[in-house]
């Protein structure tokens, strides 16, 4: 009875060690296939096309706990980097759009500051009955360019915060990849915009 007894702790002592070393592996381990994947998807040359053939590559080499959380970080980091450009491209474009002449929504305001330019090109006072409407006209031009600049400012923070996120991501999958962090880009002297 002792003898079977000691075998019994023995094979759980044996299988514990063994589930306990399976669980190291599982959470530790990062399979070659997929690191290789992923270290080709984080060249600086890789392109749109190339990204999206390792990702589906990646996603069919996952075989543990370890692997999966790795893809995951490089995923959220490709689209939190995508965001990131595409508000990018939306706030420039919306500023393209605001220079310059006032654009399609200030059509009483241009209509004004043209009937007042042309009062004043031909040395005329401008009727005291429009001087309110122009100044009105100007205000509302103001604040809506105001709104617009802040929505722009604020649309830029997001997307300027999820750039940051995401490159802290990509610096910690590169690190669990062994490759070094992204260089820091070059600080701008004081004053330049």
């Amino acid at each position: 009875m002792k003898k079977v007894a000691g075998i019994f702790v023995g094979t759980l002592v044996v299988l514990s060690g063994g589930f306990a070393g399976y669980q190291l592996y599982e959470t530790r381990h990062l399979s070659s296939d997929l690191k290789r994947t992923l270290t080709a998807a984080t060249d600086e040359h890789a392109t749109e096309a190339d990204l999206r053939s390792y990702f589906h590559d990646a996603r069919l080499q996952v075989h543990t706990k370890k692997d999966e959380e790795v893809l995951q970080k490089f995923e959220k980091a490709a689209q939190l980097a995508a965001n990131s450009t595409e508000i990018s491209g939306q706030v420039f474009h919306a500023q393209l759009r605001s220079i310059g002449d006032l654009s399609s929504g200030y059509e009483e305001f241009n209509r004004l500051i043209e009937l007042r330019s042309q009062y004043w090109q031909a040395h005329v006072p401008v009727p005291k009955d429009l001087r309110p409407r122009i100044d009105k006209a100007l205000a509302d031009a103001k604040a809506r360019k105001q709104q617009e600049q802040e929505l722009q400012d604020s649309e830029m923070k997001r997307a300027e915060s999820e750039q940051a996120t995401a490159k802290a991501l990509y610096n910690e999958v590169r690190s669990e990849l062994g490759l070094p962090p992204l260089p820091k880009p070059p600080k701008k002297p004081s004053g330049s915009p």
